[in-house]
């Protein structure tokens, strides 16, 4: 009985020991902390494991140690620590959600030891959600237009994009040439998931700019359907204005004097190019000014003027045809008189436009104008007898003509009004005399309806000493269109002999 007292003694002595010298260790250590990367989704909870640890003390537990972890959005929580795969391992876990994706969050674990100092663990936490993304689209203005639904950027939601819409609260768009500032539409793009168009609704450039800057872009949007809710994006997206280019190619004029235009009768002034884009909404306002200070355009009724656009010759790009109508061609009797000149072209900006795009860019040119004289004069030279007196008047067909006149348009105009001088050669002239039996011109049988040929016959005295006189015969012709400073002019040899003369 005493030995086993004894031993039960001994043992008890031994345990005492051995609790004295567990109370002089030192508190359990925190040796080898590893982080541990977290990664998440925006707005769902979880359990993760946030670090490890070793500790020299192998008679550690979990519940030697508290810790807490702080998960870098503003809340701090216990962590949870167990043991790991090996003796003196420990695993520290958390629960967690947060409600912003696409960001690196820093995560602070504090792990303090009973009786032991703080250590610190620094980690982070990769949450993946739903954010917005501005992507800039560049546009180019042209001086003095007016854009419809104007795309200046898209905004692209990345994460987890099903069932969600975008709305705007407030967002603006500032343009460097704008009193103020524009509130853009937002819209979903076509064909892009989670694709948005940032839309100005409308934007008119100033006149005569160029320039090249960027638009402010201000976004405050809410993301309906996700929990981090509002959005603020700031940024730029390029932008420019540019002049207008247009360039008048005229297309020479040139008519006889007299011309009188049908009804269906155009001519052709010229066109001009355009950088801008063409359509046939396109409206502009053209005035024509003639050698007489006419005008003539095509917003005034009658109109004097019109034009169209037409496509450009192999593939380029279109042109706008300038136009004279006919009853702009009478009106300012373009055609009355003789002529080389220039028309005035003016191209305003486009008055209106169904389009959304206002042309701007006024063009100045001039097209040259030519009123020639249809008439022709084809002289005739002879021989002719004195036989004490005059000879008697000669037929129209025959060798007494002194010429012949071509050309008239139309035949017969303004025949009346003409002015036929002829100079005889021996120092006399007759102006218009009274001939054969009612003037110098005598309609002749042409070779067509418009070939109609009048001849002009002569009387004249001439007087011979006897032997052979030639004389050179000068006809000059003036009238409408036919200046007296431009007249048609003609010569024939007139040979005069006496066969009788004493």
């Amino acid at each position: 009985m005493r030995t086993d007292q004894r031993i039960r003694g001994r043992r008890r002595a031994f345990s005492l020991e051995t609790l004295e010298a567990r109370e002089l260790l030192a508190a359990p250590d925190v040796l080898h902390p590893i982080g541990k990367l977290v990664k998440a989704r925006e707005g769902r909870g979880f359990t993760a494991t946030v670090a490890t640890f070793q500790t020299s003390d192998r008679s550690a537990t979990p519940k030697d140690y508290q810790v807490s972890i702080n998960w870098g959005d503003g809340v701090t929580t216990a962590g949870i620590v167990a043991r790991g795969p090996g003796r003196g391992h420990f695993t520290i876990k958390g629960k967690h959600s947060y409600d912003n994706g696409e960001t690196q969050v820093p995560i602070t674990v504090d792990v303090q030891p009973q009786g032991g100092a703080v250590v610190e663990i620094t980690t982070r936490a990769k949450v993946s959600g739903i954010t917005a993304a501005f992507i800039p689209v560049p546009e180019t203005v042209n001086e003095g237009d007016t854009v419809s639904n104007m795309i200046v950027g898209q905004i692209q939601l990345v994460g987890r994009s099903r069932n969600l819409s975008l709305v705007s609260l407030g967002s603006t768009v500032s343009f460097p040439t704008a009193l103020s500032p524009v509130e853009p539409e937002i819209q979903g793009a076509a064909g892009g998931k989670g694709l948005y168009n940032v839309i100005v609704p409308s934007y008119t450039a100033p006149e005569q700019t160029s320039m090249s800057s960027q638009a402010s872009v201000d976004l405050y949007l809410q993301i309906h359907g996700a929990r981090h809710g509002d959005v603020l994006i700031n940024s730029q997206s390029p932008f420019a204005v540019q002049e207008v280019e247009r360039t008048w190619v005229p297309t020479p004029i040139s008519e006889p004097v007299g011309t009188v235009p049908t009804s269906q009768t155009s001519i052709e002034v010229g066109y001009f190019t355009d950088s801008d884009a063409l359509t046939n909404h396109d409206q502009f306002l053209i005035t024509v000014t003639t050698p007489k200070g006419t005008k003539l355009d095509n917003i005034d009724h009658p109109y004097g003027v019109y034009y169209q656009i037409q496509p450009g010759a192999n593939g380029a790009s279109p042109v706008v045809a300038v136009y004279l109508t006919p009853q702009g061609i009478a009106n300012s009797q373009l055609f009355n008189s003789i002529t080389t000149s220039q028309l005035q072209v003016v191209v305003q900006e486009e008055i209106s436009g169904s389009n959304g795009a206002a042309a701007s860019g006024s063009i100045t040119g001039t097209t040259s104008l030519t009123v020639f004289s249809s008439l022709s004069l084809e002289m005739v030279s002879g021989a002719y007898e004195v036989v004490g007196g005059p000879p008697p008047p000669p037929p129209p067909d025959s060798n007494g003509m002194v010429g012949y006149i071509f050309g008239f348009n139309p035949p017969g105009a303004g025949l009346p009004q003409y002015q036929i001088t002829i100079n005889w050669g021996d120092g006399t002239t007759t102006t218009n005399p009274s001939l054969y039996p009612a003037g110098p011109l005598y309609p002749m049988s042409g070779e067509g309806a418009n070939d109609t040929v009048y001849g002009i016959a002569m009387t004249h005295m001439y007087t011979t000493g006897g032997s052979p006189d030639e004389y050179d015969i000068k006809v000059t012709i003036t009238g409408p269109g036919i200046p007296a400073a431009k007249p048609i002019t003609g010569t024939a040899k007139f040979y005069v002999f006496c066969s009788t003369c004493f």
